[in-house]
């Protein structure tokens, strides 16, 4: 064992294996496929089969499903054999036509303030708003006024809302910051001339 490599070694020990396996089992029966569990292939001979003949009798007979009921080949006999098939059957009282409702929805009312002082009004800018609050505000008039949550029809009244709003915002946090670096430069120019 220890002249020869351990792939040899391995290679000799399988085939004597397979030399004792195929010695012991018996050969399959001509139906058996090779290669497939056996839970996969039926255990038949061919002539349970019958190369095909009886397809749908092997098919039953390996799903244990019953013959098919009579009631559903019976429209077909009677029109193959020269009869006119039953009629349909007729409801006994026609139902009254549900009435039409109207899908048209109408503007909510806010949509309709597209005016710039409306909207700075329903924000509630004031001057002493941080960028904090002015960001909880653009969230808050978003959450109610992006045009994803309202019908198509009223998108663009939306949009032209949103749009204003966020100028407004944006215009007030410029405001806020250039306030910011006002405060802060005043003070250094007051050290300079001193």
């Amino acid at each position: 064992m220890f002249a020869r490599s351990v792939f040899q070694s391995v290679l000799e020990r399988l085939a004597a294996e397979q030399g004792e396996n195929a010695n012991a089992a018996p050969s399959p029966s001509i139906s058996a496929i090779q290669g497939l569990s056996a839970g996969f292939a039926p255990d038949r001979t061919r002539a349970d089969l019958h190369h095909g003949a009886d397809a749908a009798g092997a098919y039953r007979a390996f799903g244990q499903e019953t013959e098919p009921d009579d009631a559903a080949i019976r429209p077909k006999a009677a029109h193959a054999a020269g009869k006119a098939p039953p009629a349909p059957e007729k409801p006994k009282a026609a139902a009254a036509p549900e009435p039409k409702v109207k899908t048209e929805r109408t503007m909510p009312r806010h949509l309709e303030r597209l005016a710039p002082e409306e909207i700075a009004a329903e924000l509630g800018l004031s001057a002493t708003d941080t960028l904090e609050s002015l960001n909880e505000k653009r969230r808050r008039f978003a959450r109610l006024n992006h045009p994803d949550r309202h019908d198509a029809a009223f998108q663009a009244a939306a949009t032209r809302r949103m749009t204003l709003a966020n100028m407004l915002i944006d215009e007030a946090a410029r405001r806020l910051r250039r306030r910011a670096e006002a405060a802060q430069a005043t003070p250094g120019k007051a050290r300079r001339s001193s």
